[in-house]
């Protein structure tokens, strides 16, 4: 055999060997999914009948406390004895029973039967809710399925229509006999809390609710009332400024200011280094010149006034300016 038939025979012998080996792999990856499968399904089933297990057992418990709740499997006695202690809670509570009518149920089946009573009696408020506690707080199979209260005149008595539903059922413990244990169906125990919170609302006017609390009061500071300031003073009444120049005339070598005091009618005349009071303007004149007089305020300020102008129209001099 020459080497390439060696070489190709070799790989012929690999390639077989390969697909052998990948045969093998899916093989057991086959099996190994199937045998998850099947462990699925079981565990699947086990889960399956312990949940039915849990649920016969909670079955099985409920039936127990439903037959320890029950009428007297014997139709006539629970007919009976229940009528008796719905007269006689009723009574407890100081509703008078004009009338109450036993009957059959309308639901019925080979496990169990219930009773109807229709009561018609009068009573107030008060003892109604106290009829509904001492009823809600027996653990029987017993239920309301219509309470009407209507309103006789303006004392607060009431006429009262009650329709209840009784339930036995026909494999019960008991022959004769109720269920006397309380029931935990209250929120409260008291009977009076049931009286105090319903009593005091009046259940024929539609409700108003309480208005909002009032916001508290800011606390009220009082601060000692300061007497009001004193007016500002009438300001002095100024001549100067009703003190016109109304003329510059020569006189000798010098020129003169006439200064015409309207207010007053007074007229002066100024020359350069006379002192001068008008109003509240008070200074020397320091130049007089054809079309102004120069002035120094007794404050030191510089005013130059020109011809027809009032004192108190007086500017500083430019400062280009001289005097």
């Amino acid at each position: 055999m020459s080497q390439r038939e060696k070489m190709l025979g070799g790989g012929v012998a690999l390639v077989i060997l390969l697909w052998s080996a990948n045969w093998l792999v899916g093989t057991y990856r086959d099996a190994m999914s199937a045998a998850e499968a099947r462990l699925a399904t079981a565990q699947q089933s086990v889960a399956d009948s312990e949940l039915k297990e849990a649920k016969g057992k909670y079955a099985m418990k409920r039936l127990i406390e439903l037959r320890e709740k029950s009428l007297p499997r014997n139709v006539g006695v629970a007919q009976s004895q229940y009528r008796t202690w719905l007269v006689d809670k009723l009574s407890d509570a100081r509703i008078k029973v004009a009338d109450i009518i036993p009957s059959r149920g309308q639901s019925s089946s080979t496990f169990y039967e219930t009773l109807a009573y229709t009561v018609e009696a009068e009573g107030n408020l008060e003892a109604v809710v106290k009829f509904l506690a001492a009823f809600y707080g027996s653990d029987q199979l017993h239920k309301i399925n219509q309470l009407v209260l209507r309103p006789i005149g303006k004392g607060g008595a009431l006429r009262v229509s009650l329709s209840v539903e009784a339930m036995l059922l026909k494999d019960a413990d008991r022959e004769s006999g109720l269920n006397d244990v309380p029931s935990d169906r209250l929120a409260l125990t008291d009977t009076g809390a049931y009286v105090d919170s319903i009593v005091g609302r009046n259940l024929f006017e539609p409700y108003v609710p309480p208005p909002p609390p009032r916001p508290p009061r800011p606390p009220v500071v009082r601060t000692e009332r300061k007497p009001p300031p004193p007016p500002p003073p009438k300001p002095k009444f100024d001549d100067s400024e009703h003190a016109f120049v109304t003329a510059i005339v020569q006189s000798g070598d010098k020129l003169q200011a006439w200064i015409n005091v309207r207010t007053t009618g007074e007229l002066l005349r100024v020359k350069a280094g006379d002192p001068f009071e008008v109003g509240l303007m008070s200074g020397e004149i320091r130049d007089v010149t054809a079309k102004r007089l120069v002035l120094q305020t007794a404050d030191n300020t510089l005013l130059e006034i020109d011809l027809g102008d009032s004192l108190r129209d007086g500017q500083p001099p430019l400062p280009s300016g001289g005097i």
